[in-house]
């Protein structure tokens, strides 16, 4: 004879209150590793943002060229090959050697518009694929390359010294360059971020 016997009322409620502890244990797992996996998909975008914001802009700096701009306002108000504008956060830069697309007109020269936007914490990068566009339509659009941006500083090397108003004299060469470009980025996530580009 066989006894059935159950478990009793306290022996369930022990089991009960040790699947609950294993389950709470396993939640609070599972919710740090989906913080944690967000954490890192954060810090890896913006690690990724500036990685590429850097690269464009070592980029636009070994194609600058001795060539100046021309807008499509009708003046022939020409804009020398490099103008740093420290004080409004911005500079601008002639290029050459830049991809085209195949079966176009485009000659492979080009400007960037560099620029801080203050008001959005960003920095921006405005591309023209003609030196001397017939119209506006030719720039392409603003686009944000930085966010977490607080300022922007850039300065010029000369024949007497470091400037930051390159190119903004009246008398100033259209196609003179400086001899190396130093550009500073203050960023909220990485501190201030410093490229020196020499000739």
């Amino acid at each position: 004879m066989t006894s059935e016997r159950g478990l009793t009322l306290l022996e369930l409620t022990a089991a009960l209150a040790i699947f609950s502890l294993i389950a709470v244990m396993g939640l609070q797992a599972l919710s740090a590793t989906v913080l944690l996996q967000d954490r890192l998909g954060a810090r890896h975008s913006a690690t990724w943002e500036l990685g590429e914001a850097l690269t464009r802009l070592r980029a636009d700096f070994d194609a600058l060229a001795p060539f100046a701009f021309v807008p499509p306002d009708g003046q022939d108000d020409r804009q020398p090959a490099f103008v740093a504008d420290a004080a409004n956060g911005r500079f601008s830069l002639s290029l050459a050697g830049v991809g085209r697309l195949p079966g176009t007109q485009e000659t492979g020269l080009g400007r960037a518009e560099w620029r801080l936007d203050a008001a959005s914490g960003t920095l921006r990068r405005r591309y023209w694929r003609d030196l001397a566009p017939f119209n506006a339509s030719v720039a392409g659009p603003d686009q944000v390359i930085l966010r977490d941006v607080s300022a922007l500083q850039v300065r010029a090397l000369t024949e007497t010294g470091w400037v930051s108003d390159f190119g903004l004299e009246e008398a100033a060469s259209r196609t003179r360059l400086p001899r190396a470009v130093e550009v500073t980025l203050r960023t909220g996530d990485h501190g201030d971020l410093r490229i020196v580009a020499a000739r």
